[in-house]
C-alpha cells in the first residue's frame, strides 16, 4: 500500500496543472490523500526522500520536519520505469527466488543425508550377506570335498578286487553318494537364496 501511495503521490506532482505547484502534506491531504493524516504523509515523503533525494525538489524540512515538494526532471522519469510499485515487485521476486535456493539447498541436503544413511544400511546388509554367504562356502566346500573323495574312493586299487566280486553293489553306492551329494547342493542353495528376504527388511532404511 505505502508504494501505490508514493506513486500516487508522484503521479499528482507531475499533472499538468500541478507541475509548476508546491505542495506541504497538509495540502496533499487535502487535495490528494483525505484518508491520511499529516504526519502519515509526512513520514511517507521523508521515506521518499530517504530512497533518492533527488526524486523531486523539496526545502529543507522547519521545525517540525515538514517539507515542501515539486516535481523535477528525474519524477516522470521514475514513475515511466515504474516507480516505487516496480521496485516493490522487484523486492518481493528476489526475495522469493533467495527463498527457492534456500529451500533447495535444504532439499539438497536432506537427500544427502537420506542418501548417506541408506549408503550405511546397505553397507551393513552386504557385510552380513557376506558373512552367511561365507560360512555356507565353507560348509559346501567341505562336503563337496568328502563326497568327491568318498566317490573316488570307489575307483581305487582296492575296490577293483569289490567290483570284480560284487559289481551291482558298488553302481548302487555310487548312484547313492551322487544322491546325497545334489541333494545336499540343492538346500545349501535353497538356504542361502533365503538369506535375502529377511537380512533386507530388517536392515535396508525404512519410510
Amino acid at each position: 500500500m505505502s508504494a501505490e501511495i508514493k506513486d500516487k503521490i508522484l503521479e499528482f506532482l507531475v499533472l499538468d496543472e500541478n507541475k509548476h505547484y508546491k505542495y506541504r502534506e497538509h495540502k496533499l491531504r487535502k487535495q490528494l490523500l483525505p484518508e491520511l493524516n499529516d504526519d502519515q504523509i509526512k513520514k511517507i515523503i521523508n521515506e521518499m526522500i530517504s530512497y533518492d533525494n533527488d526524486l523531486f525538489w523539496h526545502s529543507k524540512p522547519n521545525s517540525n520536519g515538514s517539507v515542501i515538494i515539486k516535481k523535477n526532471g528525474n519524477t516522470k522519469d521514475f514513475l515511466e520505469k515504474g516507480g516505487f510499485t516496480k521496485l516493490l515487485q522487484d523486492t518481493i521476486e528476489r526475495q522469493e527466488k533467495e527463498q527457492a535456493r534456500e529451500d533447495k539447498k535444504d532439499e539438497n541436503l536432506d537427500l544427502n543425508i537420506i542418501s548417506t544413511k541408506f549408503n550405511i544400511e546397505a553397507s551393513k546388509y552386504n557385510k552380513k550377506i557376506n558373512r552367511k554367504l561365507g560360512w555356507f562356502g565353507v560348509v559346501l566346500t567341505v562336503l563337496s570335498f568328502v563326497i568327491s573323495s568318498l566317490t573316488s574312493g570307489l575307483f581305487s586299487s582296492d575296490d577293483t578286487q569289490s567290483q570284480q566280486t560284487n559289481p551291482e553293489v558298488t553302481l548302487e553306492q555310487m548312484q547313492l553318494l551322487s544322491k546325497e551329494k545334489d541333494s545336499l547342493i540343492f538346500l545349501l542353495n535353497q538356504k542361502i537364496e533365503s538369506l535375502h528376504t529377511p537380512i533386507m527388511s530388517d536392515s535396508l532404511p525404512k519410510n
